[in-house]
């Protein structure tokens, strides 16, 4: 897994490329990552992302450890 920090609209950016690269025809109705509104954020604000290590890495945004990610989305490192 990689993890990573992203302002709200690099998060949406990337969210929408996901989409359209898995083929989800409806944006808003379904999505391949979270919807913004339910996104973990830090607390400055900016999102928090978990992707299989196989995924690009999001234009804009800082790689962070798994143990940063699991501090401030509250879950146990697995």
């Amino acid at each position: 897994m990689k993890y990573y920090l992203l302002t709200p609209n690099a998060y949406e950016l990337y969210r929408a490329t996901l989409d359209s690269a898995m083929g989800f025809p409806c944006p808003g109705t379904a999505t391949s990552i979270e919807p913004i509104g339910t996104a973990p954020r830090d607390a400055g604000g900016k999102v928090l992302l978990a992707v299989s290590g196989e995924w690009l890495a999001p234009a804009e945004a800082e790689e962070i450890t798994a143990e940063q990610y699991h501090l401030q989305v509250n879950t146990p490192q697995p």
